[in-house]
């Protein structure tokens, strides 16, 4: 037993507080542009079918493309905690520690997790991006409450001098 009081209902210091999460399925919650990305499947299948001659290439093509989409049928769920991103699809599960991560780049519908200052077309293949169709603002006051353990000495992430609340905006 511990000989330490702690008054009920009080939180500890160690516990770790609650994370902000986001649940995105476009097949659930953006229903038109789901069905027009199987539509387009289903028209160049039929289309790949009637070109070749052959409908099961046509089969074969519209089931790649479906396949390809596949972000749009299955739920991913992210969360910003206090050590970093958890992005989950299905059982699997991807942590990014902050210090990882070098700045965000919000778009008009969800955000770009770098982790290289560069621009060169290479680091494109070392961002993550998010669909974000939840509460911007929350989303930027968290990373913002995690800022100093990004700069903290011996980390070799910044945030390119500005504040999260001034990120960039593609």
């Amino acid at each position: 037993m511990s000989s330490v009081k702690t008054r009920p209902g009080a939180p500890h210091r160690t516990d770790p507080s609650p994370g902000l999460r986001v649940v995105n399925w476009p097949l659930r919650d953006d229903v038109p542009h789901a069905a027009g990305v199987m539509a387009c499947c289903l028209a160049t299948g039929v289309l790949t079918g009637a070109l070749s001659a052959s409908w099961s290439m046509g089969v074969v093509s519209a089931a790649a493309m479906t396949l390809s989409f596949w972000k749009l049928w299955v739920p991913i769920s992210c969360e910003m905690a206090e050590r970093g991103v958890t992005i989950s699809v299905w059982r699997r599960r991807r942590f990014i520690a902050w210090h990882d991560i070098d700045h965000l780049e919000w778009t008009g519908r969800g955000v770009f997790f770098c982790a290289d200052a560069d621009r060169s077309p290479l680091s494109a293949l070392r961002q993550l991006y998010l669909p974000w169709p939840g509460d911007r603002e929350a989303a930027v006051h968290w990373a913002a409450r995690h800022r100093p353990r990004v700069d903290a000495p011996g980390s070799t992430a910044t945030w390119n001098g500005n504040e999260l609340d001034s990120a960039r905006v593609r």
